[in-house]
Protein backbone atom coordinates (compact mmCIF):
# COMPACT_ATOMS: atom_id res chain seq x y z
CA UNK A 1 0.00 0.00 0.00
CA UNK A 2 1.21 3.63 -0.81
CA UNK A 3 1.81 5.90 2.12
CA UNK A 4 1.39 9.49 1.99
CA UNK A 5 2.16 11.84 4.52
CA UNK A 6 0.67 15.12 6.43
CA UNK A 7 3.38 16.70 8.01
CA UNK A 8 1.94 19.29 10.32
CA UNK A 9 4.18 22.29 10.56
CA UNK A 10 1.72 25.10 12.66
CA UNK A 11 -0.70 24.88 15.34
CA UNK A 12 -2.16 27.98 16.59
CA UNK A 13 -5.21 28.63 18.85
CA UNK A 14 -7.12 29.02 15.47
CA UNK A 15 -5.64 26.45 13.25
CA UNK A 16 -3.20 23.72 12.58
CA UNK A 17 -1.59 23.81 9.26
CA UNK A 18 0.02 21.01 7.22
CA UNK A 19 2.08 19.96 4.14
CA UNK A 20 0.78 16.97 2.50
CA UNK A 21 4.01 14.71 1.00
CA UNK A 22 4.00 11.49 -1.01
CA UNK A 23 0.40 12.58 -3.27
CA UNK A 24 1.59 14.51 -6.26
CA UNK A 25 4.58 15.64 -7.41
CA UNK A 26 4.51 18.69 -5.67
CA UNK A 27 3.35 19.47 -1.96
CA UNK A 28 -0.39 20.25 -1.29
CA UNK A 29 -1.37 21.53 1.77
CA UNK A 30 -3.73 21.14 4.44
CA UNK A 31 -5.70 23.29 7.11
CA UNK A 32 -7.61 22.04 10.12
CA UNK A 33 -8.87 22.73 13.76
CA UNK A 34 -6.40 23.59 16.16
CA UNK A 35 -5.67 20.34 18.46
CA UNK A 36 -8.72 20.68 21.38
CA UNK A 37 -8.35 17.15 23.12
CA UNK A 38 -9.33 15.10 20.74
CA UNK A 39 -13.24 16.98 20.91
CA UNK A 40 -15.18 15.94 17.72
CA UNK A 41 -16.07 18.36 15.26
CA UNK A 42 -13.57 20.71 17.20
CA UNK A 43 -10.23 19.40 16.74
CA UNK A 44 -7.52 18.04 14.09
CA UNK A 45 -7.15 14.93 13.98
CA UNK A 46 -4.38 12.82 16.33
CA UNK A 47 -1.29 11.95 15.01
CA UNK A 48 -0.97 8.45 13.52
CA UNK A 49 -1.22 6.43 10.74
CA UNK A 50 -4.46 5.34 8.97
CA UNK A 51 -5.81 4.47 5.84
CA UNK A 52 -7.20 7.29 3.67
CA UNK A 53 -10.24 6.10 1.64
CA UNK A 54 -11.51 7.46 -1.99
CA UNK A 55 -15.23 8.53 -0.43
CA UNK A 56 -18.67 9.78 -1.91
CA UNK A 57 -20.03 12.34 0.70
CA UNK A 58 -23.62 13.75 0.20
CA UNK A 59 -22.54 17.26 1.56
CA UNK A 60 -18.87 16.96 -0.27
CA UNK A 61 -19.48 14.79 -2.69
CA UNK A 62 -15.70 13.07 -3.74
CA UNK A 63 -13.54 13.47 -0.79
CA UNK A 64 -11.56 10.79 0.83
CA UNK A 65 -12.16 9.53 4.57
CA UNK A 66 -9.97 8.69 7.34
CA UNK A 67 -9.93 5.01 9.13
CA UNK A 68 -7.84 4.07 11.96
CA UNK A 69 -7.21 4.34 15.66
CA UNK A 70 -10.25 5.89 16.98
CA UNK A 71 -11.15 7.49 14.20
CA UNK A 72 -13.80 5.67 12.35
CA UNK A 73 -16.04 6.16 8.94
CA UNK A 74 -19.72 5.91 10.78
CA UNK A 75 -20.64 6.80 14.08
CA UNK A 76 -19.57 3.67 16.59
CA UNK A 77 -19.84 3.73 19.95
CA UNK A 78 -16.26 2.75 20.59
CA UNK A 79 -15.11 5.32 18.61
CA UNK A 80 -13.86 9.10 19.72
CA UNK A 81 -14.23 9.90 16.38
CA UNK A 82 -16.40 9.67 12.59
CA UNK A 83 -16.57 10.71 9.25
CA UNK A 84 -13.11 12.93 9.33
CA UNK A 85 -12.73 13.95 6.03
CA UNK A 86 -9.89 15.24 3.43
CA UNK A 87 -12.37 18.11 1.41
CA UNK A 88 -12.15 21.30 -0.66
CA UNK A 89 -11.58 23.83 1.99
CA UNK A 90 -9.92 26.90 2.21
CA UNK A 91 -10.16 28.26 6.12
CA UNK A 92 -10.28 26.23 9.31
CA UNK A 93 -13.67 27.70 10.01
CA UNK A 94 -14.68 25.53 7.36
CA UNK A 95 -14.20 22.72 8.27
CA UNK A 96 -15.28 20.38 11.56
CA UNK A 97 -12.69 17.93 12.36
CA UNK A 98 -11.47 17.42 8.67
CA UNK A 99 -8.58 18.59 6.72
CA UNK A 100 -9.09 21.10 4.13
CA UNK A 101 -6.65 20.50 1.31
CA UNK A 102 -5.33 23.19 -1.74
CA UNK A 103 -2.22 23.78 -3.38
CA UNK A 104 -0.28 26.25 -1.71
CA UNK A 105 -0.78 27.85 2.08
CA UNK A 106 -0.81 31.46 2.88
CA UNK A 107 -2.12 34.16 5.26
CA UNK A 108 -5.06 36.22 4.49
CA UNK A 109 -7.36 38.95 6.39
CA UNK A 110 -9.30 36.10 7.50
CA UNK A 111 -6.35 34.49 8.95
CA UNK A 112 -4.60 31.32 7.67
CA UNK A 113 -5.89 29.13 4.71
CA UNK A 114 -5.04 26.75 1.83
CA UNK A 115 -5.44 28.28 -1.98
CA UNK A 116 -7.75 26.61 -4.53
CA UNK A 117 -8.74 24.23 -2.92
CA UNK A 118 -11.11 22.58 -5.86
CA UNK A 119 -8.79 22.40 -7.54
CA UNK A 120 -6.24 20.40 -5.45
CA UNK A 121 -9.26 18.20 -4.59
CA UNK A 122 -9.61 17.25 -8.33
CA UNK A 123 -5.71 16.42 -8.85
CA UNK A 124 -5.98 14.39 -5.63
CA UNK A 125 -8.81 12.47 -6.49
CA UNK A 126 -7.15 11.90 -9.97
CA UNK A 127 -4.16 10.66 -8.38
CA UNK A 128 -5.75 8.45 -5.42
CA UNK A 129 -7.96 5.90 -6.80
CA UNK A 130 -7.29 3.58 -4.55
CA UNK A 131 -6.73 3.28 -0.41
CA UNK A 132 -3.64 4.89 0.93
CA UNK A 133 -1.58 4.82 4.20
CA UNK A 134 -1.62 8.31 5.72
CA UNK A 135 0.48 9.24 8.21
CA UNK A 136 0.08 12.20 10.33
CA UNK A 137 2.44 13.97 11.66
CA UNK A 138 4.22 16.96 13.88
CA UNK A 139 7.28 18.59 11.90
CA UNK A 140 7.66 21.76 13.70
Amino acid sequence: MRTIYLDRYEITEHSTRSRLVGALPDDLYGIEKPWRENQAFESCIPEGVYTLFPHHSPRFKTCFVIVGGTVTMEEHEDAARFACLFHAANWARQVQGCVGIGLAATDSAEGPMVTSSRAAMSKLIAELTAPVQLIIRARY
